[in-house]
This record gives structure tokens, sequence and C-alpha cells, in this order.
């Protein structure tokens, strides 16, 4: 369970020391204004994940199925560096297969599926998130939080015979929001110098991620039984409402004094548009995502009397970004 969104820089944060360091403000807005745009624009597709059973449709009421789904996807190593190289962390030699991949974002949920009387309609929800006795075993300098629920329905157009596959077409919610945040990054004072002719100086400061979106989705899925396997293969469309960012949370001195109100004021009027999301509790960075994409999906699924096991792969067409995913259910 501690593998979770940004396992990989946490692995990074803790394979080398953090250190004391000056970081100037036009590199720091940079790199997470990067990273959050990317990230944002990643967010919907991670969302997807569970749901996806290898069956297009599992068949009318008093047909069900439950159990959960492990998955990840990725996002484009160069979209993560900016931040790696503004905190001066080094991939290491084990991991430079990342920057040809792309960096996992990893999700869970539990899933559960119920065919509708009459019609040729089953219905499924999903949710997943991060058990508080996982938070209570992580180190003290670590918090993480994790939330994702959806649900969609999905109508048989052809139902499955001797020779047809079984197709069928849906429409989806999901909703996931997350969080990071790791305390000693950058050692006890760094400072951010040249803001407006004043110096920035964080105290112990938290490095902080959060991230949240909401995804309508279309997609169309053709499956076939074939003794005790199930190919299958699908198309999707969503749509994405995504907010990603972060920064540094701590107490904020300006010149060696508490920051007040009026001196964040000062500093906003005079940078304009080049200010920094400025607050007597840190300094933040945020970007917003809309917008639609596509991908395709396919892979197997195994049958073993009311055990299903299905392994799939899925491509985002628009940011040529991948997904992989397993589930493990009971299904009658």
């Amino acid at each position: 369970m501690k593998r979770f969104i940004f396992c990989v820089l946490l692995l990074f944060v803790i394979l080398y020391p953090a250190m004391t360091q000056s970081l100037n403000f036009t590199e720091f807005e940079g790199g997470f204004n990067t990273f959050a745009a990317a990230f944002a624009n990643s967010l919907p597709f991670n969302a997807l994940i569970g749901q996806q059973w290898s069956d297009a449709f599992i068949g009318s009421f008093f047909h069900l199925g439950a159990g959960a789904t492990l998955g990840a996807t990725t996002i484009p190593y160069e979209d993560i560096a900016p931040i790696l190289t503004l905190f001066n962390i080094t991939l290491p030699a084990e991991l430079n297969f990342l920057s040809t991949y792309g960096v996992p974002i990893p999700a869970y949920s539990i899933d559960a599926r119920l065919g509708i009387p009459v019609i040729p309609l089953d219905v499924g929800v999903k949710f997943g998130m991060l058990p508080s006795e996982v938070k209570t075993v992580l180190p003290d300098n670590l918090a993480l939080d994790y939330f994702l629920i959806g649900a969609d329905a999905r109508y048989c157009l052809l139902k499955s015979n001797l020779l047809l596959p079984e197709i069928s077409v849906g429409l989806g919610y999901s909703y996931l929001r997350g969080s990071f945040g790791i305390s000693g990054l950058l050692g006890t004072n760094p400072q951010i110098g040249d803001v407006n002719g004043h110096t920035i100086s964080l105290q112990d400061p938290s490095l902080n991620l959060n991230w949240e979106t909401s995804v309508i989705d279309l997609k169309v899925q053709i499956s076939k039984d074939i003794l005790f396997i199930t190919p299958f293969i699908g198309m999707g469309a969503a749509y994405g409402i995504s907010t990603a960012g972060g920064g540094l949370e701590s107490e904020v001195l300006l010149d060696g004094n508490p920051i007040q109100q009026a001196d964040i004021i000062a500093i906003n009027d005079a940078m304009g548009d080049a200010a920094p999301d400025l607050s007597t509790q840190g300094i933040a960075v945020s970007s917003a995502v809309n917008g639609w994409s596509a991908r395709v999906f396919g892979g197997i699924g195994l049958n073993i009397f009311v055990i299903k096991l299905d392994i799939g792969a899925m491509l985002n067409l628009t940011s040529k970004a991948y997904g992989v995913m397993a589930n493990l259910r009971i299904q009658l």
C-alpha cells in the first residue's frame, strides 16, 4: 500500500539526503508550473483505473461480481524532471529506465458490478482510499492521501453466441484526489532570493503536492469467451476537469522577519503577473487542465469457475501515455 502516487519521487527523497540550498523564484515557479500542468493532464487517464473488466457485459440480474483492481499509468519523465532538478535530486542508475518509459502513477480500487433486470444493462461502482493504518506506519516526515470513487453503466448492443462476440457501450464518471507531503527535503532554512528585491526564507519547509480530477468517460468494448479465457478490446473518450499543484509550506520570513499580509500585498502589486502565490504559510503553484482524451484498451481474462483474473493495458492516444492493470474478482 505504500506504493502510491509519487512513490518514485519518494524513493529519490529517501535515497538522497536533504541539503540547505537557495532557490531562485523564477526557477521554482517554472519547475512547478511545468510539473503541475503535465500532472493535471495525466490525471483523467489515471482515474480510469478500475471497472475495466474483461466481459463487455456480465449479464442481466442475478449476474454480479466483486473484486479489486491494481494498476498504474505513466507520466513522461521530462515532465517530472524540472521538479527533480529544482531540488538537486539525481535519478539513480537503477531507475534510468524511467527516463525512457515514464514515471508510473499507481492506482487501485475495489470494484463491484451488477446486472439489471429486464434490460441488457449492468452497472458498476469502484472505490479506493489509503487506509489510516497505512498512514500510521509511514515515516514521520511523510504524509500521503488517496481517494478514488466512480460508477458506470454499460448497455449490451450484441449478445455473444457461438460465433459472435459481445459488444457494449458504456458511460461512466470517476473522481480522484490525492496529496503528498514531505518535510526535511530542503534543510532547515532555504532561501528564495530576488523576489521584488527581497529575500524570502522558509523555516523547515514541507514539500507538498496535491491533485484532483473529475472525469466523464464514454467507451465501447468487445469481448468473447473462448473456453476458459476472455480476450477483450475497446476504445474510449474521456473529458477531464483537473487541477494539480504544489509548493513549500512553512513559516515565511521576509528579510529575516515574519512576513505580514501587507508585505504580501506590496510584493504582488510590484510584481504583477510574475508575483508568487505567497502567503504567511508558504509558496504554492497550481495549474488547471480541462479537455478530451482518447484511448484504446485490451487484454485477456482467465476464468476458473467463479474466479476471474484480468490482465489489461491501455494507451492514451492523445498523450501517448500508457497504463497497465490487473483485476481479481469473484463473478457469478
